[in-house]
């Protein structure tokens, strides 16, 4: 494997399907290799590390990019949400855009409403097995 850039967080899973062995035979399985690549503020394809580095890491690669709802809730300065109308439109066009993107080079962006925790909790339980999860810390 390459080396891992040091703005990118990698967790290693030790992750196998859900502990309920009916629900793990359901589950679509998942190579070794999968790595999900969860997204956060960098929407663009050329540039985006996580990807670049899942690309050459991974068997598999799943794109994830999560609405979080704290992200549209009030902040504790002044109750304003961290996420207005402007940069709500501009998040959706941005992803808009990198899931096009994505189609057209035969892959896809799977996009989620919720906290990205969870989201990828319930993501592991359905794939069965996944190595990785990549993504940039945030500041």
């Amino acid at each position: 494997p390459r080396p891992i850039p040091s703005s990118l967080s990698i967790r290693r899973l030790p992750v196998t399907a859900a502990s309920d062995p009916t629900r793990a035979m359901a589950a679509p399985q998942a190579a070794a290799g999968t790595i999900i690549c969860l997204l956060r503020n960098d929407l663009r394809l050329q540039d985006n590390e996580v990807l670049h580095w899942a690309q050459k890491n991974a068997e598999h690669i799943v794109p994830l990019y999560c609405f979080d709802p704290r992200h549209y809730l009030g902040t504790h300065y002044y109750n304003f949400p961290k996420t207005g109308p402007h940069r709500l439109k501009f998040l959706l066009e941005s992803v808009k855009d990198l899931r096009e993107t994505l189609q057209k080079k035969g892959s896809n962006l799977l996009v989620r409403k919720g906290k990205p925790e969870d989201v990828l909790q319930e993501l592991i339980q359905q794939l069965g097995s996944v190595s990785t999860v990549a993504f940039h810390d945030e500041a």
